[in-house]
């Protein structure tokens, strides 16, 4: 079932459920045949170790796709390498543990250890990797009571934090004005803008035409009106957005999908609130089909321009099936929908992200990157279609 749709939160787990307990029933029964087609060597062995492989196998999944990258590049390796793993240190704590706790007393503990100079080498080696275990828990159960929690303020979860609030102030700032630009028509919008900066003329900050943006045209982004849709990647960088594209809207928040990012853009176009250019930046949580983002551009309307920007999430195996959907859509509806490929171009600035290689960090130059290539790509997309 996949895990991103809401079959299985709804009723396919139930259904799973009550099929796996049925097929258990008829397995169990000594004259089916399925137990007898099920009771051999191999299914023997990994029923023997099952336990094992239930304990190990989350810990060492997330050891290893914290600790590797770039996994979304290996989706079929990345999962034989995680089984063998399980497997070979399920064994390994069958053998050291599981075959010694079935017998585990006091008195046979007492027995072995006193033994333990007449053992060969590699049953004292199995012994005090056993002993080391059982000690390593005693304390670990003995000192747990006296443990203070260290809360450590992580930089990212603040960030967002703050800019989610900011936003709905920065939000509500902008639907309020009555000279908010939003026309119905986004190359009417763009050239609106580029009109009120030439007569309206406002500070800048010079620092972005070290990024390749003009005076010019951080005059007209000034005056730019646009709807910003994302999840947390979006969130933890929307200062850089606000700063940049100040008359647009940003609604960003942790853990949000496409299903839900629909939903938000019906409820600004049935409010009046959508501008007719709008920046989409979903797909850090899970993939999402062709057909979704028809469904989103059929929502928006054909005078609306919609910049999708695809995402940079290298330890999700959906990365590439993200990219490669947007991008496929991109060559069916040039006219009126844009990737921003924010994937290549910060792909060589491992420096801009936290450990997780997909969100910015706060701390660093990451968001004014983030949000100076967005408006760039919107400016040169306007700009050509105009041409």
């Amino acid at each position: 079932m996949d895990p991103q749709n809401g079959v299985p939160y709804l009723w396919g787990m139930l259904v799973f459920s009550l099929i796996s307990a049925v097929l258990v029933a008829i397995i169990i029964h000594p004259a089916s045949s399925f137990n007898r087609l099920l009771t051999n060597p191999i299914f023997s062995y990994l029923g023997s170790r099952s336990y094992g492989i239930y304990l190990y196998q989350f810990p060492v999944m997330i050891f290893f796709e914290t600790t590797f990258k770039n996994t979304a590049h290996h989706p079929r390796l990345v999962p034989v390498v995680e089984v063998i793993l399980i497997l070979l240190i399920s064994e390994v704590s069958h053998q050291l543990i599981e075959k010694h706790a079935h017998n585990f007393s006091l008195s046979y503990l007492k027995s072995r250890l006193s033994n333990f100079s007449q053992m060969k080498w590699y049953g004292q080696l199995k012994w005090s990797i056993f002993s080391a275990i059982i000690l390593a828990f005693i304390v670990s159960v003995g000192v747990s009571p006296f443990a203070k929690e260290q809360v450590n303020p992580n930089p990212l979860e603040q960030a967002v934090t703050d800019n989610v609030k900011e936003n709905k102030k920065h939000n509500a700032r902008i639907l309020a004005q009555n000279n908010r630009l939003n026309n119905g028509d986004a190359e009417n919008d763009y050239l609106v803008a580029k009109q009120q900066a030439e007569n309206k003329p406002v500070s800048i900050d010079s620092s972005y035409q070290e990024l390749g943006l003009t005076a010019s045209e951080l005059q007209q982004l000034n005056y730019l009106s646009a709807t910003a849709i994302g999840d947390s990647v979006m969130a933890g960088s929307s200062n850089g957005l606000r700063a940049i594209l100040p008359n647009m809207t940003i609604d960003a928040a942790i853990s949000r999908q496409m299903v839900e990012g629909y939903d938000i853009l019906k409820k600004y176009k049935e409010e009046g609130n959508l501008s007719p250019i709008i920046v989409m930046g979903l797909g850090t949580n899970g993939p999402f089909s062709f057909d979704d983002l028809e469904k989103v551009m059929e929502l928006v309307g054909k005078d609306s321009h919609l910049f999708w920007i695809n995402v940079h999430v290298p330890n999700r195996p959906w990365e590439t099936n993200v990219n490669q959907t947007i991008a496929e859509f991109a060559s069916t509806h040039s006219s009126d929908f844009t990737v921003i490929d924010w994937h290549d171009y910060s792909n060589t600035h491992p420096d801009w992200f936290i450990d997780d290689l997909t969100h910015l960090n706060p701390l660093g130059n990451g968001p004014k990157y983030y949000g100076s290539y967005i408006a760039k790509i919107i400016l040169q997309t306007m700009a050509n279609q105009k041409q």
